[in-house]
């Protein structure tokens, strides 16, 4: 059950490292003026120019409302050490049952710094305290940043109906249990460190088996600082981004593999299963047969099975 008297009884004050997460005042007008005037963000959010450009309005009471009516915590991020605004983060709370919609929106000097990633775990981490089952997050299909920013986080795509994507379409919708946790970025728990190449890869292949995809990555991830070029750890780093983040987001890893050794064939064969499984058939076959080439007998299988 959601804990709403956490929620909502008083605005939820959050921090993390650089951030403070608070009611946004009328100091922030040029921020937010800022924001509601950002290109990118109106084409992200499909804002309506004339409806948001009262930023008094936004401050003094369209915000506050979604507050007080139980609705949405609209939290203003602002910098720990000056406490100027630089984004909201807005999370839309419905029933029980029900994911908490999160929107985020950051000013354009501060965005691939890290500060939404922070935003994140700190709401989520708030939200899954206040008995929130799971959040959703959208985003435009062009918007590269956003998706990697949800699939580091732990979020999955959502395959929406053919009526939704023709309603909304270069949307992707992602969703994230917060029941079951597999994020390392969520854990109070961090893997050891001071380890060897072989134990960072040992715990990773151990964690990847028991489906603990998060922390897998996190000791790869350190074997790789050990050894950047070792062809297995990068290749295991692929396998378990495939299993976290699907088949588009884990080829750039394949193709790390590939730029390591231009003959290892398995490499070849993956980046031809991702491309298939997004329709791209032409491409997949050319992957198959390097693959074959290179003697992959499963790369075999799949050209004779598909060619058919």
């Amino acid at each position: 059950m959601v804990n709403r008297n956490l929620l909502f009884s008083n605005f939820p004050e959050l921090s993390s490292s650089r951030l403070i997460l608070r009611e946004v005042n009328l100091d922030d007008y040029d921020a937010i003026r800022e924001l509601y005037q950002d290109s990118e963000i109106i084409k992200e959010f499909e804002f309506n120019e004339s409806t948001t450009s009262d930023y008094r309005y936004i401050i003094t009471q369209v915000l506050p409302e979604l507050f007080n009516s139980g609705e949405c915590v609209p939290w203003g991020l602002a910098l720990k050490e000056s406490n100027n605004l630089i984004g909201l983060q807005l999370s839309y709370i419905d029933g029980d049952n029900d994911p908490a919609v999160m929107e985020n929106m950051l000013l354009e000097n501060y965005r691939r710094q890290g500060y939404s990633l922070e935003a994140y775990i700190a709401i989520i981490k708030f939200l899954r305290n206040a008995g929130v089952i799971s959040v959703k997050a959208k985003t435009k299909q062009s918007n590269l940043s956003s998706i990697g920013l949800l699939t580091k986080l732990g979020f999955k795509e959502i395959y929406l109906d053919f009526m939704y994507k023709m309603q909304n379409p270069g949307v992707l919708v992602f969703e994230k249990d917060l029941t079951q946790e597999i994020t390392i970025l969520f854990s109070d728990n961090v893997i050891s460190k001071g380890l060897s190449f072989e134990d960072y890869f040992t715990n990773s292949i151990k964690k990847y088996n028991e489906n603990e995809y998060g922390v897998a990555l996190e000791y790869i991830n350190k074997a790789i600082e050990v050894q950047p070029t070792n062809l297995k750890a990068n290749y295991q780093k692929a396998l378990i981004n495939m299993s976290i983040n699907g088949y588009v987001m884990s080829i750039p890893d394949f193709e790390k593999c590939i730029e390591i050794d231009s003959t290892f064939a398995p490499a070849y064969t993956r980046i031809g299963i991702a491309l298939y499984n997004i329709y791209n058939r032409g491409g997949a076959y050319d992957y198959w047969i390097k693959a074959a080439e290179l003697g992959d007998e499963k790369a075999k299988e799949l050209i004779a099975k598909y060619s058919v």
